[in-house]
């Protein structure tokens, strides 16, 4: 979706689905601070695992999210 519209229009976009009851108000901002890191970095696969390895670094016994971040990782390669 980034690389389909700019951001001012994808963030309108997300403002009418939130408007319309079909995105949360926590949800949004989680998207629209996440299509912020998209265009500053234009590497979202990066900017996850790094996350990841922030969390794993924070929290090393809590191993909840290795299977989310394996799976993302498999499926987008």
């Amino acid at each position: 979706m980034v690389e389909k519209y700019d951001q001012d229009a994808i963030k309108e976009l997300i403002e009418v689905f939130s408007l319309l009851g079909y995105i949360p108000g926590e949800i949004k901002e989680i998207i629209i601070k996440v299509i912020e890191i998209l265009i500053k970095n234009n590497n979202l696969d990066d900017a996850v695992i790094d996350l990841y390895r922030l969390y794993h670094i924070l929290y090393p016994e809590d191993m909840s999210l290795d299977s989310k971040v394996l799976d993302h990782i498999l499926n987008e390669r």
